[in-house]
């Protein structure tokens, strides 16, 4: 059975209100918390401020460089990932009907699984095992894959690629990087969070996209286009390992600064 596409749109309407309602109810929520008080005098009052101050503030600051970096390192490895799958699906399944319903496929694999870590994962991984561990999970599976990919660019292997990255993502990377932004002020958390997720971003997604195809210019195989996104993977997951620590090095100092009440 299929539903006609005015459904569809009328599910998602039902999601989004839903999504809007659980806003308003974490806002409220938020407000009986004082954890931003120890970081901001007024966190009601209005930012101020100019628009490029978000640019501004992440050049200036290591941490927000480094979380830059990591958006970056995230987005071109997305991008090489994306085109390996295009050119494999493009010579495995000729027919376009067949290559859509592959792809199908592939992101009913990552929502299924994704929703069942962020029930029964995600939470607990985190409280267990840390921010650093869970924020290096996606740059492992990513170097892992890229290397794998590399000696056999298959089908299989794009799919295993492709599903392991976005669950690793949707399911732990994003939420450990949201932690990230708690450990920085106020302006921070909204301003150059919104520089990076946007700029920083998409520019990495073009320029991987203008280096795949030079890649491809210069006479690179899929084998051996994977073998450039490997050292990447290397150095993201370093610098994973360097946020996670600077971040929980804050977190202590702050609790410090708090005084104890008997």
């Amino acid at each position: 059975a299929h539903l006609d596409r005015s459904w569809l749109m009328a599910i998602a309407i039902v999601f989004l209100e839903l999504a809007v309602l659980a806003s308003r109810r974490l806002s409220r929520i938020a407000r009986a918390f004082q954890y931003a008080a120890r970081r901001d005098n007024n966190p009601d009052q209005p930012l101020g401020g100019g628009i490029f101050a978000g640019m501004v503030h992440t050049l200036r600051s290591p941490y927000l460089g480094g979380l830059a970096l990591f958006i970056l390192l995230y987005s071109v490895t997305s991008t090489f990932l994306y085109f390996q799958q295009a050119s494999i699906a493009q010579a495995s399944f000729p027919d376009r009907a067949a290559r859509t319903a592959f792809f199908a496929n592939i992101d009913l694999i990552v929502n299924a699984i994704t929703l069942v870590f962020q029930l029964f994962v995600t939470g607990r991984m985190l409280a267990t095992l840390g921010v650093v561990v869970t924020l290096c999970v996606l740059p492992l599976v990513s170097l892992l894959g890229f290397a794998v990919l590399a000696a056999s660019p298959s089908v299989a292997v794009i799919v295993a690629a492709q599903v392991g990255r976005r669950v690793a993502n949707f399911a732990l990377a994003r939420p450990a990087r949201e932690i990230l932004f708690t450990s920085s002020a106020r302006e921070d958390r909204y301003k150059a969070k919104n520089f990076i997720d946007t700029v920083v971003y998409r520019g990495g997604d073009q320029l991987a996209s203008w280096g795949y195809a030079g890649l491809m210019g210069l006479g690179l195989t899929l084998a051996q286009i994977p073998m450039i996104a490997v050292p990447l993977s290397a150095v993201w997951l370093g610098l994973s390992v360097w946020l996670g620590r600077t971040h929980q090095a804050q977190e202590r100092q702050d609790a410090a600064a708090v005084p104890s009440i008997h």
